[in-house]
């Protein structure tokens, strides 16, 4: 029989992995809502995306959470400044994580537009992430023209 040791240790003895090790999903939450319709605005404030939030309670102050965004923009005019932006909602307090600026060549040009973020909330409160987009004139863009996901992912440290 084999005897098994970990860092000169015996199994019976080790009770918690070596340093530098470590890091596992703890859980994931996603939002396909393929039902959701298309939304289009010209205004230059943000609009929400209702019916894509994400939400997930992380299980650790230390957790890092990584969020993968997949949509797609459309515009109803030539050469046309977009942003897609992704808040996070903990206690109520809505903040942003990040935001993206498209710029689309055409009418009726699409962009595919994927990000990933990482989130590092020091918190084990539910945190609801909600995607936004806005316009930077009156002309019209269009959200979720063709497809649109948002995965949450939450990584031990």
């Amino acid at each position: 029989m084999a005897i098994i040791t970990l860092n000169n240790n015996s199994l019976s003895s080790v009770t918690a992995l070596p340093a530098g090790v470590g890091g596992k999903v703890l859980q994931v939450q996603a939002n396909d809502n393929s039902s959701l319709s298309q939304v289009s605005s010209n205004t230059n404030s943000l609009v929400d995306v209702s019916g894509m939030d994400v939400t997930l309670t992380p299980s650790s102050t230390s957790s890092k959470i990584i969020i993968w965004v997949s949509a797609n923009m459309g515009s109803g005019n030539n050469t046309h400044q977009f942003a897609i932006s992704l808040s996070s909602i903990i206690g109520g307090t809505q903040t942003t994580i990040d935001s993206q600026y498209e710029t689309l060549a055409t009418k009726n040009d699409t962009s595919w537009i994927t990000n990933i973020y990482k989130h590092s909330p020091s918190t084990t409160s539910e945190i609801t992430y909600r995607l936004q987009f806005r316009s930077f004139s009156s002309n019209i863009v269009y959200f979720n023209r063709r497809s649109l996901r948002i995965v949450a992912e939450e990584y031990s440290s």
